[in-house]
């Protein structure tokens, strides 16, 4: 039996605008994967550049991978929700398309996911700074993520855990059939923290979280980044904002009145946490 005939055990969805340059080092992580039971869905955000064709050509031979061209630009939160439509997969993972993983990162994250009986894995993140970009913020969350989690299982109705969770969609692995159930899609109207949103609702419906204490993901960070600036970053966490109330709106719509607590829990530590960004930045703090 061909692999296009069979359901996948996991569908992988990479967003890709404009990486013509570099998403060649995307492509060669995810085929050269040491597990086969996957498939790859690349959705070509109406690129104006040559990303299309590396697309196409890269991935002509592998029968693991689509690639879904958009006949106009969606941004990543529509392209991801293509993706997700295509999905056949029990499991669901997402990567950049400028970022890299190691060669088990889809094994891991299965066997970590499975022997656990998690409803979401997480594994640990490298992050690589270039073009000069920076900024220290999202070095500090994902050390700060990496140091508290130290735990291989959490009890996510009893252990306020999921405060100390990032908000990146990358280094997770989520059950298809809780998004479905639930309703989960990436929300096409914020201008940024959509993966929080996303991420924050899963959460708020999973019951148990497992972690893989390996970084498996390498995320690039570059200055032309949404949140380089500080005007950025204010607007990123004003929207970050806004996604705790949509995740109050997701616990009323489902009847989740346990997590409520929870969600003020999130609620507080995102408040303190830019204060305390913005004073060391207003003020000079370095380090």
């Amino acid at each position: 039996m061909s692999i296009l005939k069979r359901a996948p055990k996991v569908s992988l969805i990479v967003p890709c605008y404009n990486v013509g340059t570099h998403v060649l080092n995307c492509i060669n992580a995810l085929v050269c994967q040491d597990y086969s039971n996957f498939e790859l869905i690349f959705v070509n955000d109406a690129s104006t550049d040559n990303t299309g064709a590396v697309l196409d050509d890269a991935l002509r031979f592998d029968e693991r991978a689509v690639v879904v061209h958009s006949e106009k630009n969606m941004g990543a939160a529509a392209a991801r929700n293509l993706g997700l439509d295509r999905a056949r997969g029990k499991y669901v993972m997402f990567v950049d398309s400028d970022d890299i993983v190691e060669m088990d990162f889809i094994s891991t994250m299965v066997a970590n996911i499975e022997r656990h009986k998690s409803d979401v894995a997480m594994c640990q993140v490298n992050i690589k700074l270039e073009n000069g970009y920076s900024s220290r913020w999202a070095a500090i969350e994902i050390s700060y993520v990496n140091r508290m989690l130290k735990n291989d299982v959490y009890d996510l109705a009893k252990s306020p855990a999921m405060v100390f969770v990032n908000a990146m969609v990358y280094n997770k692995i989520f059950r298809r059939d809780i998004l479905k159930k639930y309703d989960i899609r990436f929300n096409e109207v914020l201008k940024t923290s959509e993966d929080t949103d996303f991420t924050l609702r899963y959460l708020l419906a999973a019951k148990r979280l497992s972690v893989v204490h390996r970084p498996l993901y390498t995320h690039f960070m570059r200055h032309n980044s949404l949140t380089s600036g500080l005007k950025s970053l204010a607007e990123f966490y004003g929207n970050n904002m806004e996604t705790t109330w949509l995740a109050y709106e997701f616990l009323k719509k489902h009847k989740l009145y346990d997590r409520l607590e929870y969600l003020k829990l999130i609620t507080i530590s995102r408040v303190y946490s830019f204060s305390d960004f913005l004073m060391n930045e207003t003020f000079g703090a370095t380090q």
